[in-house]
């Protein structure tokens, strides 16, 4: 469980950076599910990310922040954990809005015992 949460933990962490200097802006978390899967989205309003940077996201290393304020391994990592576990972690973008969707299938979330 607290691997899974760090996924959507970093999803978070983004859109906060994200969103430093844009007043006003929102961050938005929702989910839904059926029977089979359960999908998170995490949206920003941010100034959104160059397609080019998106389509790299998940590689070790990348990053959109100044050098010395981040490694480049959050979003690799979290990607990581997901498909451990089954599931998958996408990053869209546009010029106003970045969106993660984080999606696990139901048999691979934890159980209350």
């Amino acid at each position: 469980a607290d691997r899974l949460m760090q996924v959507l933990v970093n999803a978070l962490q983004n859109a906060v950076d994200a969103m430093r200097g844009h007043s006003g802006a929102t961050i938005r978390v929702h989910g839904k599910g059926d029977a089979s899967e359960v999908v998170v989205y995490v949206d920003d309003e941010g100034p959104g990310v160059d397609p080019a940077i998106v389509a790299r996201l998940f590689e070790p290393f990348a990053t959109t922040k100044p050098p010395g304020e981040g490694t480049g391994l959050g979003l690799y990592i979290a990607a990581e954990i997901a498909r451990a576990h089954g599931g998958t972690l996408v990053a869209e973008s546009s010029a106003d809005e970045t969106r993660f969707s984080f999606s696990m299938p139901l048999e691979s979330l934890p159980r209350e015992a």
